[in-house]
């Protein structure tokens, strides 16, 4: 087995902590079960009759492992008082009455809403849909077969801010152990599908060539169609594996050039039209076999759920059975996040008030440290991040610990993280750090390496396992340099498995996932989001991980490793379907239109004479779309708010106007700092809202090796052995690379 799962450690991190779930809504359920997976009493309170949503794949998926009481709160509120006077952790949406709050000052409170308050949308519903159309992020994703926006179907933005809950509760449950006092760890799905959009929106006072491009909305992402009819994502071109050489070769060059006429240019396929051909004239198993063995990322577009069948997510507990009480025995996601012991995962929700006189028996909240910090005071001040990490998934975890107060040192090689080309996608997952260049491939840089480690409370890379033992930075190294580090890994796979160290992106789980057909539309092709949000949901898997583990050391003295995966986090985003005994499928989620415009629930697109709008509301059947093409938006919204129906008008490269939104930079979601590059530097800004204590990042991303001399001293090397190392090619960006 992997040394990941192999680490001796004790408890769960949360062990011995009791957790409240008031929540109805996707962010909330998660946050609560993934601390109930780390070692946490989860209690869910449920209303009279139970959750609506009881008998349901979702909510058996959702609500794993957890207690369940049920209460009226008009009726029987002090019996609900006496449930928060014995807890830790309450989680909850708007609409729970403060006099409830005001009773329990000791606990750690995260409050989930549609969006932060204050901002002009208290009256937003919680639908990752109209969230996502209110602040213009719908105008993101264009639809295949006409302009306007697409139908987004997957709520990233309730599965981003389970994460951020989470992660900000741990945060929170941290300091208390450092002598900080309780407080809130908010967040909402606004600010959760904010997270996704730190690659696309950015503003600069003085952009750069490449920082003002952007990939054409338009271009189509590198799916091909197979003889058998299955639609292959991949993510690096196939030219020179053996069956597409053979295949091109059989072409020759005058048919491969003019199957490529065919198609519009791209920049790293030069052979598209002639690809398609070829992918066309073979089955996919035959396909897969080929590129997987040239080591090209490539996965299928499956059907969602599919994948609880798949041998990589069982090995990893990704994929876990359950005898639910409503539904009989059925596959559910499992743990995302590999910790030692392993996550209490696979466990049903209880019966419907099962445990009423267990939980509403006296308890003592936990015991922590007497107050020695302030409210105002960073979560994370004092704990140092040592990231060796290139790219998205992995080094936006750290992004996320910077944000709540921890130093992170950014250790890049000579020629700088590869994202780096991508000038938008690095800055949106870097800011906060500090940058050191260091060519790991020396030996004699083992002596830097060793101080970071030495000095560091976390952790983290996502180099490929095999390549991280040379280099000294797998975690039977850490341990031994450092006992008391978190030991943090993101993969593409996860730790277990044949498939643990293959390469992967994000586009190959949306499609594994069946996002992609999910999103396709009747008789379309597959749909990639242009989002990338299954890095950034396993980028804050991650930082929960860390976080998680974090907070076990400060009782134990002890570091452990913990691992999080773009599979792990893709399967979570399964939890409205489950598989049952026989293979079968309970998939709720009804088909697209051609058109891209929305499924038969009520909820959809229209477009107008002036603009597109979204709706959602009471009935089953949504107005056609056609409804309102001789409408204004104004009267389209004011006719659908007539028939009850929540109704906006979708903002059209909306990035810019909100990142100059003073009001919103008021209430902290507009991030502004001074780059040596580009001046002025916007993103979106904070992913809580935490009262008085900061969350707001303090510095801008780095320039490459900007921190070299300062880092280098902070960890015990005298401006003589600095210059040692310069000199000797050790430390320090190649040449033309420091920016």
């Amino acid at each position: 087995m992997d040394d990941i799962v192999n680490a001796a450690s004790d408890s769960l991190p949360f062990a011995g902590l009791r957790v409240i779930d008031c929540a109805e809504g996707i962010a909330g359920s998660v946050a609560a079960m993934m601390l109930g997976q780390m070692g946490a009493e989860v209690v869910k309170v449920e209303p009279t009759g139970g959750s609506k949503q009881r008998g349901s794949a979702g909510f058996a998926a959702r609500q794993q492992g957890k207690r369940s009481i049920v209460l009226d709160l008009e009726t029987d509120g002090g019996n609900f008082v006496a449930l928060l006077a014995g807890a830790d952790v309450l989680i909850h949406e708007p609409g729970l009455p403060e006099p409830f709050l005001a009773t329990a000052p000791h606990l750690v409170t995260s409050c989930i809403s549609s969006a932060p308050p204050g901002i002009g949308h208290d009256d937003l519903p919680a639908d990752d849909f109209l969230v996502m159309a209110a602040i213009g992020l719908l105008d993101e994703q264009p639809a295949t077969r006409r302009d306007g926006p697409a139908f987004v179907r997957l709520p990233f933005g309730s599965y981003c801010a389970a994460w951020l809950a989470a992660t900000g509760i741990g945060a929170r449950l941290f300091a208390r152990m450092r002598g900080a006092p309780p407080g809130p760890a908010d967040t909402s799905i606004m600010q959760g599908a904010l997270l996704p959009a730190m690659m696309l929106w950015r503003d600069a006072e003085r952009p750069t060539e490449a920082l003002v491009g952007r990939i054409d909305k338009r271009m189509l992402p590198s799916i091909f169609e197979c003889a058998d009819g299955i639609w292959l994502h991949i993510m690096k071109n196939a030219d020179d594996t053996p069956l597409m050489k053979q295949l091109l070769d059989e072409m020759g060059p005058e048919a491969v050039a003019s199957e490529n006429a065919k198609w519009p240019a791209h920049f790293r396929y030069k052979n598209w039209g002639a690809n398609v051909r070829a992918f066309r004239s073979r089955p996919s198993a035959e396909w897969l076999e080929d590129l997987w063995a040239a080591d090209i990322p490539v996965q299928p577009a499956m059907l969602p759920g599919e994948l609880y069948a798949d041998a990589q997510a069982v090995a990893n507990r990704y994929v876990v059975e359950i005898e639910d009480h409503e539904m009989g025995r059925i596959r559910v996601p499992g743990a995302p996040v590999t910790i030692n012991p392993a996550a209490d995962a696979g466990r049903p929700v209880s019966k419907i008030g099962a445990d009423r006189d267990a939980v509403l028996a006296l308890r003592k909240p936990a015991a922590f440290p007497a107050l020695s910090g302030s409210a105002d005071s960073r979560l994370l001040a004092g704990v140092r991040v040592v990231d060796f990490g290139n790219y998205l998934a992995g080094p936006l975890a750290t992004m996320l610990l910077a944000d709540l107060g921890a130093d992170v040192i950014k250790v890049e090689p000579p020629a700088g993280d590869p994202m780096r080309a991508n000038e938008s996608a690095f800055l949106g997952c870097q800011r906060g750090k500090r940058s050191l260049a260091l060519d790991l491939r020396r030996p004699e840089a083992r002596e830097i390496i060793d101080r970071l480690v030495e000095g560091a409370d976390i952790v983290h890379h996502n180099i490929r396992l095999p390549t991280a033992r040379k280099f000294g930075l797998a975690w039977e190294d850490v341990s031994v340099t450092n006992p008391r580090a978190i030991f943090g890994h993101v993969s593409a796979y996860g730790p277990e498995g044949v498939r643990r160290h293959w390469p992967g992106y994000d586009q190959l789980f949306q499609a594994c996932t069946g996002w992609e057909w999910a999103h396709a539309g009747e008789g379309n092709r597959p749909a990639w989001l242009r989002f990338g949000m299954m890095d950034h949901m396993c980028a804050a898997s991650l930082a929960f991980g860390m976080m998680a583990a974090l907070y076990r050391r400060e009782r134990t003295g002890r570091g452990s490793p913990v691992a999080a995966s773009l599979l792990g986090a893709a399967v979570l985003t399964m939890s409205g379907t489950a598989m049952r005994a026989d293979g079968s499928l309970t998939n709720s989620l009804p088909a697209l239109d051609a058109d891209q415009t929305g499924p038969i629930d009520g909820r959809g697109l229209a477009k107008c004479v002036d603009g597109w709008i979204a709706y959602a509301g009471p009935d089953q059947r949504a107005p056609a779309p056609q409804s309102f093409a001789s409408y204004r938006c104004d009267e389209a919204l004011s006719a659908l708010g007539a028939r009850g129906y929540a109704a906006i008008r979708i903002p059209e490269e909306a990035g810019k106007a909100f990142l100059h939104d003073a009001a919103l930079e008021k209430r902290g979601l507009v991030a502004r700092y001074s780059h040596p590059v580009y001046g002025e530097l916007r993103h979106p800004g904070a992913f809580w809202s935490m009262e008085a204590t900061p969350v707001s990042p303090r510095r801008a991303p780095p320039v490459l090796d900007q921190h070299r001399e300062e880092i280098l001293a902070e960890i015990g090397f005298s401006p003589t052995d600095i210059a040692r190392f310069e000199k000797a090619g050790i430390v320090g960006a190649s040449e033309g690379m420091r920016t």
